[in-house]
């Protein structure tokens, strides 16, 4: 496996971004995102960017600004450094998960006790409900999760009739032709399937567990065979995958030590799995939030990070770059992180690096 480090030390020092107010709130905003001085890097650092959660078709980003997280959504273009007021959550409910496409844009609100799923017509601007549902003790607040390939929709739900067993799902939803199916299920209080990863006509998601033995499995749902495989083998426990092209990014981890947790790479084709992390019982180390995009695997971590590896799925090879941060994800082309300042503390604001296509070969 080739190692790489991209010696790309993220300082503070920044060229035209110094002493610029941060705008909140409003319908379009100035950004003042800048390049870092450091040469060469092409890492830029937007301020008034909370977060990104999404990359349309035209290469535009969706996100939150600081100050307004969870509340409005943007659509941002770090070219022309504006953001555009898209989506504005009703009284008293936060914006949650968020997917977009060429044509729609859909996410979900919720509150404490209810959630809805809509979805918007970017061409004309008219919203409708996908679905909605209760939260209630047993199913915690977690779902749904959405993910979205074309007009293919998928999510996670649980629901429960009194005196009855919790019910948890996966939802498939076609945004073309309006077909809404369940292609997941299992009942019971201490299982659940939990959030589904979706691309070009598979799915994939785990079943889980909430038991001393913390089992749990990976599966491969096929949307136009409607052929379901278990692709995790005899592991005790395989979590959270997401999928992209031929490739299922999964993590394990021992029922002894849950808190560690290792990932792996499963080839649709091949059968093959491969490991990407190795980290030792005794590291108390956890990879999660695990992100795909050009052929390039990211996670984030339970413990801060010095550097945020970049993993290609097809060569394995492995590309660093040093910086302090909790949450690097990747959408589309475009990585993003949280930098941290040398205590440890949140900066305001995010980096962004624009990865190649296949970045790695």
């Amino acid at each position: 496996m080739k190692r790489i480090v991209i010696a790309f030390i993220i300082i503070a020092t920044l060229s035209g971004c110094t002493n610029k107010k941060i705008e909140t709130g409003g319908d379009n905003i100035k950004l003042s995102c800048a390049k870092t001085n450091i040469p060469g890097s092409q890492i830029i650092y937007a301020p008034q960017i909370a977060s990104i959660v999404g990359i349309n078709e035209n290469g535009q980003l969706l996100g939150y600004l600081e100050g307004i997280f969870n509340s409005s959504l943007y659509i941002i273009d770090i070219e022309e450094q504006n953001a555009k007021k898209l989506i504005t959550a009703h009284v008293d409910n936060k914006i949650k998960s968020v997917v977009v496409n060429k044509s729609n844009v859909l996410w979900v609100e919720n509150n404490d006790k209810s959630w809805v799923i809509f979805n918007m017509n970017i061409r004309d601007g008219s919203i409708m409900e996908i679905d909605k549902g209760d939260y209630f003790l047993e199913g915690g607040l977690d779902y749904p999760y959405l993910s979205l390939f074309n007009g293919d929709l998928v999510y996670n739900t649980s629901c429960k009739n009194p005196g009855e067993p919790m019910i948890s799902q996966i939802i498939y939803y076609s945004l073309n032709s309006g077909i809404k199916e369940v292609i997941g299920e299992v009942k019971g209080d201490k299982t659940y399937l939990a959030a589904p990863s979706v691309y070009n006509g598979n799915v994939v998601w785990d079943r889980g567990e909430w038991t001393r033995e913390m089992k749990a499995e990976v599966y491969l749902y096929n949307i136009p065979s409607k052929k379901l495989t278990m692709i995790s083998g005899s592991r005790s426990a395989a979590t959270t995958p997401v999928i992209w092209d031929k490739y299922v990014a999964w993590s394990t981890y021992s029922p002894y030590k849950s808190e560690v947790k290792n990932i792996e790479v499963y080839n649709i084709e091949s059968g093959e799995v491969k490991p990407v992390t190795n980290n030792s019982p005794d590291s108390h180390l956890e990879p999660w939030g695990k992100t795909i995009g050009n052929g390039i695997l990211t996670w984030k971590q339970n413990l801060p990070m010095n550097k945020i590896t970049l993993y290609n799925l097809e060569t394995g090879e492995i590309k660093t770059i040093n910086s302090p941060t909790y949450y690097p994800e990747i959408h589309g082309n475009w990585l993003t992180w949280t930098p941290l300042k040398n205590d440890g503390a949140r900066k305001p604001g995010i980096y962004l690096y624009k990865i190649e296509a296949n970045a790695g070969n």
